[in-house]
């Protein structure tokens, strides 16, 4: 999945966990300025954490306030996952709804 892609899936799950359209959302944008609040911002990283098959710690979620900061560290993981035998990104279906079967 190439940096594009991710930031579809983001922005997707983000609408969907905030129950409305987000508007504009890019790299830079502040999570906190599209709606998504500490408590949905959990529940965002966990559905990612389940979608993408990656574990992300709570302590690397401290200081992370820009949707780019939050994609990079989603790629690391998924680095690490993948150094670790785990499924790379690239093996991530992109359409959502094919994860709503599992």
């Amino acid at each position: 999945m190439n940096r594009a892609q991710l930031l579809q899936t983001f922005r997707s799950m983000a609408a969907e966990i905030a129950e409305r359209e987000l508007g504009t959302v890019n790299e830079d944008s502040v999570i906190a300025n599209i709606g998504v609040d500490s408590l949905a911002m959990l529940e965002l990283v966990g559905e990612m954490e389940r979608r993408f098959k990656v574990q992300i710690p709570d302590d690397q979620l401290v200081g992370i306030e820009t949707v780019s900061q939050l994609l990079d560290l989603v790629e690391q993981r998924s680095q690490m996952a993948l150094s670790l035998g785990a499924s790379p990104l690239d093996r991530v279906p992109l359409n959502p709804s094919a994860f709503d079967a599992e």
